[in-house]
């Protein structure tokens, strides 16, 4: 045998070892503080550190989320659009949540790396996940026991659920499909046009940040869900947001457009990509809110000024 081979084989296995497993959301503080003040410094500090905060809401009371974008990220988003997943696009915005725990205030952020590696972008993100600590702090990961890069790529929740690239869609014996289209317009001037014009008018339904990437014919928009069903934000995180560090930063959810087309992620993978370690079912649990990708797929659609009809109840959703 050739005397390298034992070291090479070491050499691997330490590697391997020390391969990061990687969890959605780093916790930045949490501690007794102001929650109005901590709000403010953190918006401070992103925008000393390079940040460009393109959109803030309160989804709830205790909570507030920031989203943050720089050239970095959205040259990475662009990249990614040339990856096997559309939604590639998304990790040109980064969320920041701030939020009540008790006597507590959390902040927390998503954690760039995840992201790109859950949406299949093959760029190193590590520099802009080290911007965001630097801003706010970071004390620990959070919100899954661990996944490799590897597994993120190939992501599903379990046997029968989407990946990245099944999309929501409408599907023409009404109900949802995957993997098509949101909505299809003229151009991507009219696509821009009328998903703005319906979140201005639409109830339920209203736009938090808009990022437009106009030399690719690119945009990422931001929604707030609150109508009284299992779209509405508040409902959902009181069900399955339960633990030690809240998973604020979850929300909200995107629209993306791209050329002449929106897209969405299908519901089962976008809940699952920032809540992978929730049981299938009991309490606090995916089947505790069956409802909710069937009341997100229709709020989506009407955001992007679809019709929708709704789908038979003898269709099961999870």
């Amino acid at each position: 045998m050739n005397r390298l081979t034992p070291l090479l084989l070491c050499c691997v296995l330490s590697l391997s070892a020390f391969a990061e497993d990687l969890k959605p959301f780093y916790l930045a503080s949490n501690a007794v503080v102001d929650f109005e003040t901590t709000i403010q410094n953190v918006k401070k500090s992103l925008k000393n550190e390079g940040f460009e905060i393109v959109g803030e809401y309160a989804p709830y009371e205790g909570a507030d989320v920031i989203i943050v974008t720089n050239n970095a990220l959205q040259k990475a988003g662009i990249k990614g659009l040339k990856g096997s997943c559309k939604a590639g696009l998304l990790v040109a915005t980064q969320r920041v949540s701030v939020t009540k725990k008790g006597r507590k205030v959390q902040v927390a952020f998503t954690d760039p790396v995840y992201m790109a590696a859950a949406y299949r972008v093959s760029v190193d993100l590590k520099k802009q996940r080290d911007k965001l600590a630097k801003a706010l702090g970071k004390q620990k990961g959070f919100g899954s026991k661990g996944m490799s890069k590897s597994d993120l790529k190939d992501y599903h929740y379990t046997f029968g659920m989407e990946y990245c690239d099944d999309y929501i869609a409408v599907s023409n014996a009404g109900g949802f499909t995957s993997g098509q289209p949101l909505q299809t317009f003229s151009s991507y001037k009219d696509a821009v046009r009328t998903i703005n014009r319906s979140l201005k008018t639409l109830s339920g339904s209203s736009k938090v940040f808009q990022v437009d990437m106009p030399e690719i014919k690119s945009s990422v928009f931001g929604i707030s869900l609150t109508e009284n069903d299992f779209s509405n934000e508040m409902k959902i995180m009181k069900v399955i947001d339960n633990n030690e560090y809240s998973h604020t930063a979850h929300l909200p959810y995107e629209i993306f457009v791209i050329g002449n087309a929106a897209y969405a992620l299908h519901p089962r993978f976008r809940i699952a990509i920032n809540f992978p370690d929730l049981t299938m079912a009991g309490d606090n649990s995916f089947m505790s809110i069956t409802d909710a990708p069937d009341d997100i797929g229709r709020m989506l659609t009407m955001s992007v000024g679809r019709e929708y009809e709704e789908e038979s109840d003898d269709d099961e959703f999870w």
